[in-house]
């Protein structure tokens, strides 16, 4: 299962999502290579947020999610890492 990062604890923490909202959820198992996408989820019409995140967190048993512009192969780099089984 997934756990996601995402919520927002402390005025102090960051808000990873920002920018991000629109991007497709991507989730990688840990045993695969990056070259090629485990399961790809489009967003909600008004972006994600971190309860329509966790919605999903069961659909991956060990893995890494991310946020990856839609519509191409995830890109470590234009990509935002957003949670894992491994927190």
């Amino acid at each position: 299962m997934i756990t996601f990062i995402t919520d927002i604890l402390t005025p102090a923490e960051p808000d990873i999502l920002k920018g991000f909202e629109h991007y497709d959820l991507v989730f990688v198992p840990l045993d695969d290579d990056l070259s090629a996408d485990f399961l790809r989820i489009s967003p909600p019409e008004t972006g994600w947020s971190h309860d329509e995140l966790c919605r999903h967190s069961g659909r991956l048993e060990c893995g890494d999610a991310y946020l990856a512009p839609p519509g191409i192969p995830l890109n470590i780099p234009s990509a935002q890492w957003v949670g894992s089984s491994e927190v």
